[in-house]
């Protein structure tokens, strides 16, 4: 569809709704997203799966997971996701190319550093053995550690000490000398391990975030599908059954009067309160199916006298909001992890310590790539349809519906269906002779009980592009 207007229209009456139920101030607890809802054009993964989670095993409906985890395509106006692409894919392509590097200024600090220790180290030796005799390095911190002070500590408690000549409580007399020259060499070990640790670790958690991405599993935070797959962890904040209970508030309804003339054949203009005109053909805003005859709305034009009405009420307006799971560092688990991209981005080529990428990839880190996901999605139930007709031949067209056995509905590009995917609507026809009209009333049929299959229609998205510079 060229013209926007309509998902536009579909996006602002659902913030108007959903609005309406925001407190005024947030308390401190509250951790639900502002609203800010952005205009969506559905795509080759329809309307959205809302049932996410199989009542049968627990486990995350494959096809919310595939949803919720598609890429964006870059620079298009509305907001839409890419087929067959995913966020998580992209992400191994970035992560992948970032490595966590020394600059030269700290290379040749930590040389340094690795210098002194071998020359605190020999001091050591040489004090030690003028008092105790020959030892080596090893046998001396032994000692050290485990009669120089009670209860005995660790070298990390030696290196993590603010005092020595306190946290050694146990120094015999002969030993006072070796204090001020163990903790020369104490110093030059703990400048030395900074520099390595911050180096040595931040690879490791690349490594585990990455391997969390290419070989996802239970025990690194992978989460088992519907379909018996692991993937990369998401999550939905927002629970089913707050899904549920908002899809019946038929109080959250966003309605939408649509007036629509023909223009020719193929082009009719629609029209809606406060907006400007929009020009479409026919079948690409509405496509109605009756038994054999696949283009009724057509016909249904070329009869009319006047404008065509149309009423499409939504009701059940409700958000439901998701995210990938942040990589936590203290059990390598999960692998959404931002600072190194953003770090990588701000670094560039520059000669300082930190996240730099080697070699850059070809994104458009900008709100105007590919490198984002959706956060969030207002939904409803599929809509309701009032359509009012005036033709001198409304009695054939009335006739044409009541006696199908079955009228199917597509509004732009997507099938009027019900929670079980049935496309069959329910009609309800009445006629005015006075007036020369019909009023067809179609309606999705009900069901028992949404499904794992059950849809949503979406009326807007959240969006999160992580590193892009504000």
């Amino acid at each position: 569809m060229k013209n926007n207007t309509f998902n536009n229209l579909l996006c602002q009456g659902a913030s108007n709704v959903l609005s309406k139920d925001i407190p005024k101030s947030k308390s401190f607890a509250d951790t639900t997203p502002e609203l800010n809802l952005q205009t969506f054009g559905v795509g080759g993964l329809g309307n959205f799966p809302y049932y996410w989670q199989d009542p049968f095993n627990l486990s995350f409906n494959s096809d919310t997971y595939n949803w919720i985890s598609a890429n964006l395509k870059a620079g298009v106006n509305p907001i839409a996701q890419a087929s067959g692409s995913t966020f998580t894919n992209l992400y191994i392509d970035v992560l992948s190319k970032i490595s966590y590097s020394l600059s030269p200024t700290s290379t040749t600090e930590l040389t340094d550093a690795s210098n002194n220790i071998i020359t605190q180290q020999q001091n050591l030796l040489r004090i030690w053995v003028s008092v105790y005799g020959s030892a080596s390095i090893d046998s001396l911190i032994n000692t050290i550690i485990n009669t120089w002070t009670s209860p005995p500590i660790t070298l990390l408690d030696l290196q993590n000490s603010n005092n020595l000549t306190t946290d050694l409580n146990q120094v015999p007399v002969s030993g006072m000398p070796i204090l001020p020259i163990l903790t020369n060499y104490i110093d030059a070990l703990n400048k030395s391990t900074s520099l390595i640790n911050a180096s040595s670790s931040n690879s490791g958690y690349l490594s585990a975030a990455l391997a969390a991405l290419q070989t996802p599993n239970r025990t690194n935070g992978g989460i088992l599908l519907s379909d018996n797959s692991v993937q990369p962890a998401y999550v939905i904040t927002t629970p089913l059954q707050d899904i549920l209970n908002g899809l019946k508030n038929t109080s959250n309804t966003n309605t939408i009067e649509v007036t629509i003339d023909r223009v020719n054949d193929n082009v009719i203009s629609v029209e809606v309160p406060g907006q400007p005109a929009f020009n479409i053909h026919p079948n690409d805003f509405l496509k109605m199916s009756v038994n054999s005859d696949s283009d009724l709305f057509s016909t249904i034009l070329k009869k009319s006298i006047g404008p065509v009405k149309l009423d499409l009420s939504f009701s059940g307006v409700t958000m439901v909001y998701f995210q990938p799971v942040a990589f936590n560092k203290s059990n390598n688990e999960n692998w959404f992890w931002t600072q190194p991209v953003i770090d990588a981005i701000k670094n560039g080529s520059t000669g300082v310590t930190g996240f730099k990428f080697l070699p850059k990839p070809n994104i458009d880190f900008s709100e105007e790539g590919p490198y984002g996901f959706l956060t969030g999605v207002a939904i409803s139930n599929s809509p309701t349809i009032d359509l009012k007709v005036c033709s001198t031949d409304y009695q054939t067209i009335a006739n044409s519906i009541q006696d199908s056995d079955t009228v199917e509905l597509e509004l732009l590009g997507c099938a009027i269906e019900n929670e079980s995917q049935v496309s069959n609507l329910t009609k309800s026809v009445n006629t005015d002779s006075s007036t020369n009209s019909v009023l067809v009333s179609l309606s999705p049929q009900s069901v028992a009980a949404p499904s794992v299959n059950s849809r949503a229609w979406v009326h807007g998205v959240q969006v999160e592009f992580p590193a892009a510079m504000k």
